[in-house]
């Protein structure tokens, strides 16, 4: 709050950076629970960027997502998906299309439709995803993550195991075994084998994410 007062005595109430200022005090008020805090704040900073003139811009687009991640968590989930489309066509506008903030605004949308159970929209955004990943790619290792989780609620088991290995590979040689991330995708794959009733593939890699965390 206190940035953001300072850049509004700065630079007036009407400013890009008024707006991103905004913006993040939206973010924070929503980690809190401060629901209609955050909206007013996502809402305000929005409006700056319109009176701009920067409706099509990454920032406008960024808002959009943290007001999509608003809208899911207190179940407005129609808004949600429609703040999101609209995140993601600004980026493709802007030609972002292989940016971070791109594949984060499909990987949002893919887990809204996911946690809406619309199935069918969350493969289809996560096929089109790992064909602009990187074959080694941690992003590609998180997407692989949250497409096993979406197969194992669609009751399609078959490939979840495949896509848990790949994973816990692509985080391995990215950043060894003392990583949380590794660690965590090694328990996930762990957790799978135990919910399959295969232990002995899964005692073993139980003992190593135990170690890891000690």
């Amino acid at each position: 709050a206190e940035a953001l007062s300072l850049r509004r005595d700065k630079f007036g109430e009407k400013h890009y950076a008024v707006a991103s200022s905004l913006n993040n005090y939206g973010v924070l008020q929503c980690n809190i629970g401060r629901y209609n805090e955050a909206e007013k704040s996502f809402m305000q900073a929005a409006s700056i960027l319109t009176d701009n003139g920067a409706d099509a811009t990454m920032q406008r687009a960024i808002i959009s997502n943290n007001q999509a991640m608003l809208y899911q968590a207190v179940g407005r989930y129609e808004e949600a998906e429609k703040v999101l489309l609209q995140a993601i066509a600004t980026a493709e506008k802007l030609q972002s299309s292989k940016s971070k903030n791109h594949l984060k605004f499909l990987s949002n949308l893919a887990l809204l439709y996911q946690h809406t159970k619309k199935y069918k929209e969350a493969e289809a955004i996560y096929a089109g995803m790992e064909k602009r990943l990187g074959k080694n790619s941690p992003d590609l290792a998180a997407m692989l993550n949250n497409q096993a989780a979406l197969y194992l609620e669609m009751n399609r088991e078959d490939n979840v195991e495949d896509l848990l290995k790949r994973s816990v590979n692509i985080y391995k040689s990215n950043f060894g075994e003392d990583n949380p991330a590794y660690v965590k995708s090694l328990s996930d794959l762990a957790n799978f084998y135990r919910y399959k009733t295969r232990y002995a593939e899964a005692e073993p890699l139980m003992e190593k994410t135990l170690t890891a965390y000690q």
